[in-house]
């Protein structure tokens, strides 16, 4: 549906809203990178008021390519939702940095670009810029996407999901760096994004939207706080704000037992080694177990250990007494049935050659070889229900 949406200088707008309530498309068509197969209205404008009064007015349906690129280069920053495909996999990072820059003086730009965003947790001495982006974590690809959002000195911020990787002190680390360019640059931004307490640490109106359509708008402690539309209501019902109060509920539920003993993986690239764990060894029989840490401290590598993708370097772990034998290429064939890896970047995890429910069909006849196609059509409808998904997801690749 038609947006109207107007931010001052100086402004933060927040937009929020559920998964595939159009958050990411209103985003990217701020910037021109719509996917293919949607299309600008033809009563669709973008007024930009320049310093001194003057006004710019761009018609998204008429603008060619090369008209994107000038605003894209001088106007807006992006920052994406999944940071690792907007690298360059073949350049390492300062070579792309420097491109940035428009200079070619390596030393020159590594120390101003240290300078600047060590607030942010990009630290001199992890070696991050002689990295190729595949040598990232979550966190650390995410920060870095932020870093180089900024460096054209954009005077709009378009953001989509930038704390999806980021710990929760990284998380207050971004939310107070969004806050300061604000005030420094008199920078405006949109940001969306699921975190309701994110939002409402940086944002200055927020804009609610469902199925392609606002909902709601105003202040943000109006509409955080105090939501009147249906999706307002609901989505604050399943989060909690800075200030509110809350409970814990107890439950009993018998757990998967996971002895993991003197565990350690090592990453060799040719020059020097990187410890990724170090003689980790603690033992969980409850139900549920949080690994907390900071961006790139392990604990993917670790789920990924205990989930039998890759294999430690040192240690071993046994899962309900059944010792985990990573020379056995068998293995996620017996360890399927009691570990699921849920991975950190859900595109990855899925074929780009076939649709969503092509994959999860596969998944699910593999586990259940006696089951009819019926019966497992009809599981699959049963699990898009309890997922919250509406089952023509399913043929969407």
């Amino acid at each position: 549906g038609p947006l109207d949406i107007d931010l001052e200088r100086g402004e933060i707008a927040g937009i929020i809203g559920k998964s595939g309530a159009g958050k990411s498309i209103f985003i990217k068509s701020l910037i021109g990178l719509v996917p293919e197969g949607y299309r600008y209205s033809e009563r669709s404008f973008l007024t930009i008021y320049r310093q001194g009064g003057n006004s710019e007015i761009w018609h998204p349906h008429k603008m060619a390519e090369s008209e994107w690129v000038q605003l894209r280069k001088y106007f807006w920053g992006y920052l994406p939702q999944d940071p690792i495909p907007s690298f360059d996999p073949v350049k390492k990072l300062k070579n792309q940095v420097s491109m940035i820059y428009r200079s070619r003086d390596l030393d020159f730009i590594i120390s101003e670009f240290y300078k600047e965003y060590q607030k942010i947790g990009i630290d001199p001495s992890s070696g991050l810029m002689g990295k190729y982006p595949h040598e990232l974590s979550g966190g650390q690809a995410q920060r870095m996407a932020f870093a180089m959002s900024r460096l054209g000195e954009p005077k709009v911020l378009v953001a989509d999901e930038p704390t999806a990787s980021l710990d929760s002190e990284l998380i207050d680390t971004t939310a107070s760096m969004i806050q300061e360019w604000k005030v420094t640059n008199l920078g405006s931004a949109f940001v969306s994004s699921h975190d309701w307490a994110f939002i409402s640490k940086i944002a200055d109106k927020v804009f609610i939207l469902d199925e392609g359509k606002i909902c709601e708008k105003g202040n943000k402690d109006d509409v955080l706080f105090t939501p009147e539309s249906e999706v307002g209501i609901e989505m604050k019902g399943s989060v909690l704000l800075p200030g509110e109060m809350t409970g814990t509920v107890a439950t009993e539920i018998q757990g998967t037992k996971v002895e993991i003993e003197q565990l350690s993986k090592t990453y060799h690239n040719g020059r020097s080694d990187t410890y990724a764990l170090k003689s980790n060894t603690l033992t969980v029989d409850s139900p549920k177990l949080g690994i907390y840490g900071r961006s790139g401290s392990g604990k993917s590598t670790l789920a990924k250990i205990v989930s039998g993708i890759i294999s430690p370097s040192a240690g071993q772990v046994k899962i309900n007494d059944h010792l985990i034998d990573y020379k056995d290429t068998t293995r996620f064939r017996h360890l399927s049935h009691v570990v699921q890896y849920i991975a950190q970047d859900p595109y990855s995890a899925f074929s780009p050659r076939r649709t969503v429910g092509k994959s999860i069909l596969e998944v699910m006849t593999v586990h259940n070889p006696d089951k009819s196609i019926h019966d497992l059509q009809e599981s699959f409808l049963d699990i898009m229900d309890k997922c919250q998904l509406h089952e023509n997801l399913a043929n969407r690749y």
